[in-house]
């Protein structure tokens, strides 16, 4: 099993000592003494079997003594049985490999039920652990996780994460809302400023002044209170203006001047934690990290860019993804000039030459939008239905696009019908206008390669292999000229190159290790982009340079882990159509 959470020591100096938690089924708590090589000290299969009372959890046998290591962590005998006075958290803990702490997305299956395990920040021989019905304090000795005894008479509850304060104290959060304040091992009291009302507390980090928590929408500050009947009070509460998902992960720099938080929409925000006394509640204080926002899941949990084109004669570029919504970026500012979200999810996307329009494919309709300076209007609606592959012309005043195995050339001004191309049997994976707009190659699902006369709609040439598949392709050329060059992505592993005039094989073909997906080529010829497109596994782009008429690999960059969008295109005013 994959690790989910990750925890280091907090020790004088470099830290001494790392806690990993497995994943499902076993959840296994690992203990690793890094000082000078990476060893065991102690683990425990925590499994299913957890409750609130502190129990270790299992079998005895599920905790295991390493071979030689000492009576405690640090080698002096057992450990004090009270949480040591001291700073006020650990040294920061983040969930890694893709689901965190909050499960929806690990791929584990029905929930998370451990989500969190660190050492308390004074004493590295107490561990806490917490999870879906878990809350168990355990100590290091003589090699093996220990229970302690936690006095907590409770129903189990789901507890979504927690942070170690001083004074011998902890604070949990649970997924209704409430804060259970436990000091000394002794359940304490629920906070009486909890957002309760089940809204579900999902990050939570301590500094000097007390802690912060993350939720649906934003974030709670809580302070050190002077009255003893509540300890901690909720002093501002911020919202994350237009954040319709909740935040994931919470960190805080050393200095505590700022903080980084992380949303299930795939955002970053930063905000400015030192000036929360001067801050204004009902404004907007959070930024972007990057300077813009990117796409976020879709209704399915999944995150994915199905559709990018480039603009010409602007530094744009025009995305579409699963989160129903379409971006304008301008690639050298790094922003999102625009965003509009949509009731339903687009499936192309492409970008006029001039910067000023966009088609966008739905499952119903074909939308032209307007692009204006604050928002998209909508312009015509055309009776293309699961449009997944739309191109603008290079000259702008002719589009093309795949209704399954028919493509449409439009009038750009009119939007009438000029041309209808009917020949494949499958779906038309790309669609590529050559460079003086008169002539058009589209590459189909069935194998089939067809040259098209844009004017007349004459197939000038074709390729036909009917037990492959072709998933994109680039042009190089005006499809004319015997110089011209087209390059296919085939599902027998391999990048083919054809005489873009006849579409006959020049037999230079280039094998890869793994399925590929969307191409695009530089404007010149000379490179090739390349995306992976294999289901489950990190996407990664690869860079072809061409050496005397012959692709050669130059680099492999690896991405992240949702299959790139199966099209391409060209590269445009230097841009170049990258895959999602």
């Amino acid at each position: 099993a994959r690790a989910t959470w990750v925890s280091f020591s907090n020790d004088n100096g470099p830290s001494k000592f790392i806690l990993t938690l497995g994943g499902a089924p076993d959840w296994t708590l690992v203990l690793w003494n890094i000082e000078r090589t990476a060893k065991v000290v102690a683990t425990l299969k925590l499994g299913h079997s957890g409750s609130t009372g502190g129990g270790a959890g299992g079998s005895a046998a599920a905790a295991t003594q390493a071979p030689g290591t000492a009576n405690s962590v640090n080698g002096e005998g057992p450990a004090r049985a009270s949480i040591v006075p001291g700073s006020p958290a650990s040294t920061a803990a983040h969930g890694i490999g893709g689901g965190g702490r909050h499960g929806s997305s690990t791929g584990l299956g029905g929930g998370v039920p451990i989500r969190q395990a660190d050492f308390c920040p004074t004493d590295t021989s107490v561990v806490c652990v917490s999870g879906n019905g878990v809350l168990r304090f355990l100590r290091v000795i003589e090699g093996a996780f220990r229970p302690m005894a936690l006095a907590l008479k409770r129903d189990p509850q789901n507890f979504m994460c927690h942070g170690w304060l001083p004074e011998d104290r902890i604070v949990v959060a649970t997924d209704t809302g409430e804060l259970l304040l436990i000091e000394n091992f002794e359940f304490r009291m629920v906070l009486p400023t909890s957002p309760l009302n089940n809204e579900t507390i999902t990050a939570l980090r301590t500094y000097s002044k007390g802690f912060v928590t993350g939720g649906p929408g934003g974030m709670r500050i809580y302070e050190r209170s002077d009255d003893v009947r509540e300890y901690y009070k909720c002093a501002k509460v911020f919202k994350i203006e237009g954040s319709v998902g909740r935040i994931v992960e919470l960190a805080i720099s050393p200095s505590e001047d700022n903080l980084a938080c992380s949303t299930d929409t795939n955002q970053m925000y930063s905000f400015a934690l030192s000036n929360t006394d001067i801050l204004k509640e009902d404004s907007m204080n959070f930024e972007l990290l990057t300077g813009c926002g990117f796409h976020g899941p879709g209704l399915d949990g999944s995150a994915q860019i199905t559709g990018m084109d480039v603009c010409i004669l602007k530094p744009l570029i025009a995305t579409c993804g699963r989160d129903r919504s379409v971006r304008i970026w301008n690639y050298l500012e790094k922003t999102v000039d625009g965003v509009k979200i949509f009731k339903e999810e687009p499936h192309s996307i492409a970008i006029h030459p001039s910067g000023l329009y966009v088609l966008v494919g739905f499952t119903d309709k074909l939308r032209l939008l307007s692009l204006l300076m604050d928002d998209m209007r909508l312009v015509r609606e055309l009776p293309v239905k699961g449009c997944k592959e739309a191109q603008y012309s290079n000259g702008g005043h002719l589009f093309a696009v795949a209704n399954q195995a028919i493509v449409q050339i439009f009038d750009a001004y009119t939007c009438e019908v000029k041309v209808q191309l009917r020949g494949h049997q499958q779906a038309v994976r790309s669609v590529i206008w050559a460079q003086r707009d008169r002539r058009l190659i589209t590459v189909g699902k069935d194998g089939n390669i067809f040259l098209w006369e844009v004017r007349t709609g004459t197939r000038l040439a074709e390729f036909m292999q009917p037990r492959a598949t072709f998933y994109a392709g680039a042009l190089f050329g005006d499809a004319e000229a015997l110089t011209s060059r087209l390059f296919v992505v085939c599902s027998d592993l391999t990048i083919r190159s054809f005489n873009a005039a006849t579409l006959q094989p020049e037999h230079r073909d280039v094998t890869v290790e793994s399925t590929l997906g969307g191409m695009a080529l530089a404007s010149n010829g000379r490179a090739l982009f390349v995306g992976s497109a294999e289901e489950g596994r990190p996407s990664m782009l690869q860079t072809f340079i061409m050496k005397d008429g012959t692709l050669a690999p130059k680099r492999l960059v690896r991405g992240g882990g949702e299959p790139p969008a199966s099209r391409g295109g060209e590269e445009r005013a230097g841009g170049f159509g990258a895959t999602g």
